[in-house]
């Protein structure tokens, strides 16, 4: 991403091979670490299960078998574009290198005794650890996409097709499972298939669902396919009773119809769609409903039935509160990786179910700024190309980098209220989507049907 951004310009971030040069893979590696990176985007959504620790390992492994062979592949070009980067991009490369700074003080000056606990330690070095790996794992992919000119839609598709996935087998489990009767309500809330919780879930069909937002805006021969795997998404988001989930995914629509709009591109076809899908998903959510936590009605039954804030907010006022006074007491640097569960007074769960205070906590005022600052100039490169300098023709304009702004968008209307960037799915989502965000739509190969 250029330092000094211009509408329309081919806008590129910082990459790890020197820019303009071609790593000319020879077509075996090429075609295996296209496979694997599509293998590795469909299997974050289906290898994992009811523990924390466990999905935190699995996520991190899977994108750690896409790094370590995509950085051998380009071994000669690291050292060389890594320098060019730093004098063509320098205020770029300063706010990474402070970032990197920040995050390290935060965890080296955690104010806590862990002299007793060494696997504290060793969860905050780990949460340490993965963060960075986040974000070199979406260099990775953007780079490799760019470079040799892919499509980044089978990428996006590959999260909708193993979110579609996990939507299946809810009711295909649950046929088989005689734990599917009211009475075992919290053993499927607490412990879902694939997942340690039903708003993990939630997070999943929410960036699955956005994501294919983009495809509704016109009639083609797929548009069918795209309404039906849309309705069983949108049917099983609803189904969760996420109320936060629900609100992030229809927000995004309305941007996407906007969107549409402003390139003049059809928009009574995505209109039709986008109501009819909230409409045929929610009746389908009720008739489907077998606990007291499914579907919307039951979360604005919820909502009606509790007095004040904290308790519509299932108890988040608590937590914002509690963490604020620590956020007071550490203001430059946090309480380092993790900081929110060794917090003393904790009030419940592992973050505080806000983006900017999960930030704040762990890392300070001065990392959350530089992040949050790298994360905003990160989007406004893919605005830039996509949006305000995009090309308004269906066949050029790069709808698979639009459907990982959807993600972007919704995920993070989602964090508002919700651990979306601490939890490792949504996380590497997000890296994923940033990375087809920021490739402008003349870079990447298009399909023919205006989904590049």
């Amino acid at each position: 991403m250029p330092d000094t951004p211009k509408p329309g310009a081919d806008i590129r971030i910082m990459s790890f091979i020197v820019p303009g040069s071609n790593p000319n893979f020879k077509l075996r590696e090429f075609n295996t670490l296209y496979g694997v990176l599509c293998i590795l985007v469909f299997s974050m959504a289906v290898v994992t299960n009811q523990d924390l620790f466990y999905n935190v390992d699995v996520i991190w492994l899977l994108q750690m078998l896409f790094i370590v062979p995509f950085l051998w592949t380009v071994r000669q070009h690291v050292i060389p574009g890594i320098g060019k980067n730093l004098r063509a991009y320098p205020w770029t490369s300063l706010l990474i290198g402070l970032w990197v700074t920040s995050l390290t003080i935060s965890y080296i000056s955690a104010p806590f005794d862990f002299s007793e606990y060494s696997l504290a330690r060793i969860r905050m070095l780990s949460r340490y650890v993965q963060t960075f790996t986040y974000v070199v794992f979406f260099f990775c992919v953007r780079d490799f996409l760019t470079r040799n000119r892919l499509s980044v839609t089978p990428v996006v598709f590959c999260i909708v097709a193993s979110v579609f996935f996990v939507a299946i087998c809810f009711p295909v489990s649950m046929m088989f499972s005689e734990t599917y009767t009211p009475e075992f309500s919290k053993q499927w809330y607490s412990s879902p298939v694939f997942n340690m919780h039903i708003r993990h879930t939630g997070y999943q069909i929410t960036a699955a669902s956005a994501a294919l937002l983009i495809f509704l805006h016109a009639r083609s021969g797929y548009s069918n396919h795209y309404l039906l795997v849309s309705l069983v998404l949108w049917t099983f988001l609803f189904w969760c009773g996420g109320r936060a989930a629900a609100a992030s995914l229809m927000a995004t629509g309305l941007l996407v119809g906007l969107f549409l709009y402003s390139k003049q591109l059809p928009l009574r076809h995505y209109l039709v769609s986008l109501i009819g899908l909230a409409l045929i998903s929610f009746l389908f959510s009720e008739w489907l409903s077998v606990f007291h936590w499914n579907g919307l009605m039951r979360g604005v039954e919820r909502s009606l039935e509790v007095a004040g804030f904290d308790s519509v907010s299932s108890g988040r006022l608590k937590v914002w509160l509690t963490t604020i006074e620590y956020i007071v007491r550490y203001p430059l640097f946090g309480l380092g990786p993790e900081g929110y569960v060794f917090m003393p007074g904790r009030v419940y769960g592992v973050h505080p179910h806000n983006i900017f205070l999960q930030f704040l906590i762990e890392w300070g005022l001065i990392g959350t700024i530089l992040f949050l600052t790298i994360l905003a100039r990160a989007f406004f490169a893919g605005f830039m190309s996509h949006v305000w300098g995009g090309k308004t023709s269906p066949a050029t304009l790069s709808f698979g980098s639009v459907a990982g702004g959807c993600i972007i968008v919704a995920l993070g209307i989602h964090s508002l209220t919700d651990g979306t960037f601490y939890h490792p799915y949504p996380t590497a989502c997000l890296a994923i989507a940033f990375a087809i965000w920021t490739i402008p739509p003349n870079v990447t190969l298009s399909d023919g049907s205006g989904a590049s």
